[in-house]
């Protein structure tokens, strides 16, 4: 058997996953030796080490434990087992271990000296032999079956949430000068033996503005900054993943609208926001991306701009979104107010100075249907409404009426 890395690439190295010949719930994970060299005719597993860092990896996100791990050949299978075992400190958790590249050079440098030969210098040995791991069975790894499985099942590209905190880091211009395809490093300080080249990273601006700005893929594995590139120079070290925008959010998603959703608000950045990575479960990122795609196609309309220009000028984010002219909104806002027309809601009334002066603005007349430019009257064209009013105005294509919207609220208003 191979494996997949997390690109999705098969790894050139054999492994075999076989039941305990002991009464121990649990299995072995038997990796083969790697032999001959770079241009050899008789080259054998060649990615060894690749593969034992992402059986290391797979079995920290199933939450594994490795009771042991011995050299497995004809040599040392006549040794007592102390001596075939490799000198670590067992069990092995390799979710707990921060550094799965760390504990993949602990686990070869340790069969250097198990069953090597007489004679050879003290720095000699290889570091590649077939290695017999033992496994603890768990709630994910009930049996050697459920084992081959789970190290055999395609790649997941998980989801976390990076925080960017501007007091500390970045400023609250970050973003002003990224464009998509930016490449950029950010700072690992959970779940290091989990966060990966290929997962989806969501950017959350923490403070008033609280909220989802970005959205990004990690690229590479984690590395060590450098101490002057630590964001805590106190750091004894510093690990971090590089990642690629792929959207940059005009408007953000801010946290008053995750709030309201009655499962986004179960966000664990929202719940325990102390850290700098959290993880996004699965149906959490699933209501996310209903939501970002929604935010994408109707609701960029926050565009701060001091020039007048006509609207419909196409603003590429990932899909086309349409900008609202600044002094139209400002004109809006100071004829109908920042209260929303459709449910009466006020932010600065219900969350205090946090809220005070934010509202969106809804085009009456829906620009993604309207050919060509269009000169903008804040009066005539547009309206104040709340983010969920306005969700609720473009889940219709033309956008369904204001006081359309108004006649079918069933609650009391604001």
């Amino acid at each position: 058997m191979k494996l997949v890395n997390r690109v999705g690439q098969e790894l050139d190295a054999e492994f075999v996953v076989e039941p305990l010949d002991r009464d121990v719930p649990g299995f072995d994970v038997v990796l083969r030796s790697r032999s001959g060299g770079r241009n050899s005719a008789n080259r054998r597993n060649p990615d060894y080490f690749e593969a034992l860092e992402e059986i290391l990896r797979r079995l920290a996100a199933a939450d594994a434990t490795i009771l042991n791990i011995e050299v497995d050949s004809t040599v040392t299978r006549a040794l007592p087992a102390s001596e075939r075992r490799l000198d670590l400190e067992f069990p092995l958790v390799p979710e707990k271990s921060g550094d799965l590249a760390q504990l993949r050079r602990r686990i070869t440098s340790a069969q250097r000296t198990i069953g090597r030969r007489s004679g050879v210098q003290p720095s000699g040995g290889n570091n590649h032999k077939q290695i017999r791991m033992t496994i603890a069975a768990n709630h994910l790894l009930t049996n050697p079956e459920a084992g081959r499985e789970w190290l055999l099942a395609p790649p997941v590209r998980r989801t976390w949430i990076f925080q960017w905190n501007p007091k500390i880091w970045g400023g609250d211009d970050f973003l002003r000068d990224k464009r998509l395809g930016d490449l950029n490093d950010w700072s690992v300080n959970q779940y290091k033996s989990e966060v990966a080249g290929g997962d989806r990273m969501v950017l959350w601006k923490a403070g008033n503005d609280a909220g989802i700005y970005a959205v990004a893929t990690l690229v590479g594995d984690l590395f060590k900054r450098s101490p002057g590139d630590q964001v805590n120079p106190n750091a004894r070290t510093e690990s971090a993943i590089r990642f690629r925008f792929d959207d940059l959010l005009d408007p953000p998603v801010l946290k008053t609208e995750l709030l309201a959703h009655p499962l986004l608000r179960e966000l664990a950045v929202i719940k325990f926001p102390n850290a700098t990575n959290f993880r996004v479960e699965p149906d959490h990122w699933s209501a996310l991306e209903q939501l970002l795609r929604r935010t994408r196609q109707t609701l960029a309309d926050e565009i701060e701009t001091t020039t007048s220009h006509p609207e419909g000028a196409v603003k590429h984010i990932s899909v086309n979104a349409y900008e609202r002219s600044g002094p139209a909104r400002a004109e809006c806002i100071e004829h109908y107010g920042r209260t929303c027309v459709v449910c009466d809601f006020s932010f600065g009334d219900f969350y205090g100075d946090i809220g005070e002066g934010f509202i969106h603005v809804h085009h009456l007349v829906d620009l993604s249907l309207v050919d060509g430019t269009t000169e903008t009257d804040g009066i005539r064209d547009l309206r104040p409404v709340c983010p969920n009013c306005h969700a609720m105005l473009h889940t219709a294509r033309p956008a369904h009426g204001v006081d359309w919207l108004r006649d079918q609220i069933v609650g009391p208003r604001a």
